[in-house]
């Protein structure tokens, strides 16, 4: 397993935990997670594939204390050297994880859980 393997079922594990902390960034659709000396962007971009119904790519980029993009990798070479089961697994994670790391940013449960208590109230 390379190093990128290892971030993103890290990432992965804790974005499903709720112990990720992502944030929205000014970038529609990108999203930060912060630690000490560097932070992790999440973005979808479009797939490097010619067919138009391939499924878009999870971008993760990797950003240094002053803000500089110090390396990026897509799903699809994260996922170089899987087997096939395990490539489908993986995708499938990552695209959950951007999807939760977008309604953790935004904050949706907390969204969802004041509407259901306003309504309630009605």
């Amino acid at each position: 397993m390379n190093k990128y393997q290892r971030l993103a079922n890290l990432l992965i594990k804790k974005t499903r935990e709720k112990n990720a902390g992502w944030q929205p960034t000014s970038r529609n659709g990108v999203f930060s997670l912060s630690l000490p000396d560097y932070s992790v962007l999440i973005s979808m971009v479009s797939s490097r594939d010619d067919d138009p119904s391939a499924p878009d790519d999870v971008l993760l980029q990797i950003v240094n204390a002053d803000g500089t993009v110090i390396d990026r990798a897509r799903d699809t070479e994260i996922a170089e050297g899987m087997p096939s089961a395990d490539q489908r697994a993986f995708y499938t994670a990552i695209q959950e994880m951007y999807e939760q790391a977008r309604r953790q940013a935004f904050g949706v449960d907390q969204a969802l859980d004041k509407l259901i208590e306003e309504l309630d109230k009605a």
